[in-house]
């Protein structure tokens, strides 16, 4: 599966005042730069990830497009070490990781469907009902080349959660047909 990555950063959700020290932006302007804190990446190693939003964008009097999908690790495995997870907990954990698939609908369609059959969807679920679904995925961060101080995140090794015993039957998970085109960022 070729995803292209485009970026990561914090949203502005949640309890922020872990994360930094200052109250708002108004006061972030008045704060040295040395006395704000550094962010710190997502650990390394296998997440439970959600997927937040998923947005397809065609460019104007084109046949090319692209599909977004917007991630946020839920939980850590056991292959994510305890230390960094605290360490990064402590600032907030309030990231997600965003993803962009593109080219001709075709290309598109066939690494999202790819991506869906990876995660254990089934075959008549579309891509817009991955919202809100919960998969495995290990994550790595490779060097960026253009700014050393931003590496690229990386998932790979994308699986279904393991299934409960009791649950043998597909949810049923009924989505709108249009997802908000409001993303968190």
């Amino acid at each position: 599966m070729a995803f292209t990555q485009i970026g990561h950063r914090k949203t502005e959700t949640g309890n922020t005042n872990h994360m930094s020290n200052f109250d708002d932006f108004d006061s972030l302007l008045n704060t040295r730069a040395s006395d704000i804190k550094q962010s710190i990446n997502i650990p390394t190693g296998t997440w439970v990830w959600e997927v937040k939003t998923v947005k397809a964008t065609q460019k104007p009097n084109s046949a090319e497009g692209s599909v977004l999908v917007v991630l946020t690790p839920i939980e850590p495995c056991d292959d994510v070490d305890p230390a960094e997870f605290r360490t990064w907990s402590d600032q907030g954990s309030d990231e997600v990781v965003f993803y962009s698939v593109s080219g001709t609908r075709q290309r598109v369609g066939a690494e999202i469907r790819s991506l869906m059959e990876r995660i254990g969807l089934e075959g008549n679920r579309t891509p817009a009902s991955m919202y809100g679904e919960r998969f495995l995925a290990h994550l790595r961060w490779d060097e960026n080349k253009r700014d050393v101080t931003r590496p690229w995140s990386r998932l790979t090794n994308f699986s279904p959660l393991p299934k409960a015993k009791d649950e043998d039957e597909p949810t049923g998970k009924l989505v709108p047909a249009t997802l908000s085109d409001d993303l968190p960022f």
